[in-house]
């Protein structure tokens, strides 16, 4: 899991004015980072460096090529075309029927500016709801403030869903889902996949046998192997599968039931309880209760 802080805000892409400076100084934004490349508010050509860039098309047609680095892309409005490039790039989605291509990397489209929900469906390439998109190459999505409905591919996913009653769907791949506040469904697949509320302003009560969590929203869960909590208490129940339950901060309860488990409570004084099943409980730092654990560690 890459679990990187969400770099989402509404309008994403900021001029500014600076303070002493002349009316022909402004500092163009994109994720709340300087704009190193900055277009016009017609039709650009823009080529990113071998290195790190932030990229701001603003209006126009643009065609954009990030090139290689960890990038930042915000064509701004129009019909652009955007290729990420080799590295793990951050695209926002904007009005306007664009074409958004990844490149090599870890790559994620952001649309939490848009003024409603979308949908996209990373394994067909599509993306509606602000303009009519097409998606290749891109493993991660962020969604809007509103009711998104999203659906993974092949490749290993994050699925962020923002505010919103949003709907996220998993591939094949071993996928991660950070639902958000509002009462989301996540669906996993194939793959070992997770449900996560790192992020989260409150501790979650999740059960994966009842397929429901609680704390942001009223969540479902349906083909969730695994649970990554908050820094706050968390109470986490398994099922019959192979579960691998993270507690994180806080106070912890963590409940395997019945499989072949890993339990981590992390930093506080946990309860680790493994159930049936042959079980690896790690206590972490703090003075933990663990029981029915067949391997134990850092458990008095």
């Amino acid at each position: 899991m890459r679990k990187l802080v969400p770099l989402a805000a509404s309008g994403v892409v900021a001029i500014l004015a600076i303070p002493g400076a002349g009316a022909g100084a402004p500092v163009v934004s994109c994720f709340g980072k300087t704009a190193t490349l900055v277009g016009t508010a017609g039709a650009n050509t823009l080529t990113g460096t071998a290195g790190a860039d932030v990229i701001a098309g603003l209006g126009g047609n643009d065609t954009i090529d990030a090139g290689g680095g960890n990038d930042y892309v915000c064509p701004g409005g129009g019909n652009d075309t955007v290729s990420g490039g080799k590295g793990q790039d951050e695209m926002e989605g904007s009005d306007g029927n664009d074409a958004f291509d990844g490149g090599p990397g870890e790559d994620t489209l952001n649309v939490s500016g848009a003024p409603g929900g979308v949908t996209a469906n990373l394994a067909t390439g599509t993306a509606t709801g602000w303009g009519k998109d097409t998606v290749a190459n891109v493993e991660d999505f962020y969604g809007s403030g509103f009711a998104d409905v999203v659906t993974g591919s092949a490749a290993r996913n994050e699925l962020w869903g923002n505010r919103g009653a949003d709907a996220l769907t998993g591939g094949v791949g071993d996928d991660t889902f950070f639902g958000g506040p509002g009462s989301d469904v996540l669906k996993g697949g194939p793959g070992y996949d997770w449900a996560d509320w790192y992020f989260a302003a409150h501790g979650i009560v999740a059960d994966l046998k009842l397929h429901r969590a609680t704390g942001e929203g009223t969540d479902s869960l349906f083909t969730i192997e695994g649970l990554s909590g908050t820094r706050f208490a968390d109470k986490f129940l398994g099922n019959t599968a192979p579960n691998a339950l993270y507690g994180y901060g806080g106070t912890d309860n963590l409940q395997g039931r019945a499989g072949d488990d890993f339990l981590n409570g992390g930093p506080a004084s946990d309860r680790l309880d493994g159930g049936p099943g042959f079980d690896d409980l790690n206590g972490g730092a703090g003075r933990d209760v663990c029981r029915h654990g067949e391997r134990r560690h850092n458990c008095p």
